[in-house]
């Protein structure tokens, strides 16, 4: 090989091979405000408990939801900080 990156990747490329995901016809649910997301999570325990998608793409879309919590969250007391920081007469 003496460094040769092209032989080395085709190497590594045939002993592990490409990542096969299967295209699912799952679509997830919107996500517009915080009252959609339990309705998110729904829909995916059932595609997966129906099996029309794998556990581990349930878990990455389960992951994705949550992390627009998250998002909503931060979103929310960000908000509530401004008004309290106004209402007692700290704003910037």
């Amino acid at each position: 090989m003496n460094g040769d990156s092209a032989v080395l990747r085709l190497i590594v490329t045939r002993l592990i091979g490409p990542r096969r995901h299967q295209a699912s016809n799952f679509t997830l649910p919107p996500l517009q405000n915080a009252a959609d997301v339990a309705p998110a999570i729904a829909a995916i325990i059932a595609a997966a408990a129906e099996g029309a998608i794998s556990t581990a793409e349930a878990c990455e879309m389960s992951q994705v939801v949550e992390r627009y919590s998250r998002a909503l969250a931060g979103e929310e007391v960000e908000a509530r900080l401004q008004r309290l920081e106004g209402a007692c007469g700290l704003a910037e």
